[in-house]
């Protein structure tokens, strides 16, 4: 998992890391987490999932690969949907905890929200395997050192 670095981390002060282990702050993103065990031993939390997207006017689904980092001095947890093709949808890519964050027994994760252009919506997350692609997790681990 990861966080804010604070200076005897070895990290340049306010860089994000991703290695660093910090317990996510949102209860139904914990638990979601934890039954797919989707945390790696080195605190990368990525992933391939379908992600299927609900409003009152649209729906459709699409693969994507999915980072959740924690940003612990702010108490953030962030979820990124790194497929490229999601923009042309029109839907955001990046949600935090202020948003609505649900995880039902179905075992989906669910991201409620309302935007200019749909309206209230819902984004389902519905982990596929537990990794999400080597070139994927190179361009984190790249920007990480940047």
């Amino acid at each position: 998992m990861s966080g804010i670095c604070v200076k005897n981390y070895g990290c340049q002060w306010n860089k994000i890391c991703y290695n660093q282990h910090v317990k996510q702050e949102t209860v139904p993103l914990i638990s979601f987490i934890k039954d797919y065990q989707l945390e790696k031993p080195n605190g990368y939390i990525c992933f391939t999932a379908s992600v299927h997207f609900h409003s009152k006017d649209r729906w459709f689904k699409f693969i994507s690969a999915v980072h959740i980092i924690t940003i612990s001095m702010k108490h953030l947890d962030v979820i990124y949907l790194l497929n490229p093709e999601i923009d042309a949808q029109g839907i955001t890519t990046m949600f935090t905890n202020n948003k609505k964050f649900h995880y039902s027994r179905t075992r989906r994760f669910e991201i409620k929200g309302r935007s200019r252009q749909h309206g209230h919506y819902s984004i389902f997350i519905i982990p596929i395997n537990k990794n999400c692609g080597q070139e994927t997790l190179s361009e984190l681990k790249a920007k990480e050192q940047n």
